[in-house]
């Protein structure tokens, strides 16, 4: 991952640079998302090399198989961001909100990307907070290889992603915030 290794090294002090300095959040992930589409990383991303690496260094897998793409390994992480690498071959996402925020860059493949907005008319607490409302689709778009995206945490960023085809993304996050709860929500025809 010679080129691709490079690459990320030297987007590292940038990156670096404003999640130290900058105290918004939208503004980290709109900046954060400028960065990663400057580097052009899909253009040295190969993954023979990776594979390669990950069978030289035994990189794991971060999160349980399947709980979150169908293959995703920690590249990197310091107290600010890590950088994290998913592969979505079968596996898509729900409707869902984070507790982090942002960006990824396509590397590999088409995503198809859905926002939504939600308007809860009642809610319930408990063991588990329940909330009914109207969920409506703003806006669709595809992303190729090379295209970035802004995540905002919380239910100001709704969205759900289709992968059209195999394909790698490199996502560059917070870690999540206990404060701010993972929503996943479900259309009216579920």
């Amino acid at each position: 991952m010679s080129d691709f290794s490079s690459d990320l090294e030297r987007m590292y002090s940038p990156l670096l640079n404003l999640w130290q300095k900058e105290q918004d959040t939208n503004i980290i992930a709109i900046e954060t998302a400028n960065i990663l589409a400057s580097f052009s990383l899909h253009e040295s991303f190969h993954e023979e090399e990776l594979i390669n690496e990950v069978l030289r260094t035994g990189l794991k897998s971060h999160y349980p198989a399947g709980s979150f793409s169908d293959f995703n390994c920690l590249l990197k992480e310091n107290n600010f961001f890590r950088m994290e690498l998913y592969f979505w071959d079968k596996l898509d996402t729900g409707i869902h909100s984070h507790p982090f925020y942002g960006a990824f860059q396509c590397l590999k493949g088409a995503v198809v990307v859905q926002d939504y907005s939600f308007k809860p008319t009642n809610v319930f607490t408990g063991a588990r907070e329940i909330a009914f409302g109207e969920l409506s689709l703003k806006g669709t778009k595809r992303m190729d290889a090379g295209d970035v995206y802004s995540i905002s945490s919380g239910t100001d960023h709704i969205h759900k992603t289709l992968h059209l085809r195999p394909t790698v993304n490199l996502c560059i996050r917070s870690s999540s915030d206990p404060s701010v709860p993972n929503y996943n929500f479900l259309s009216p025809d579920f």
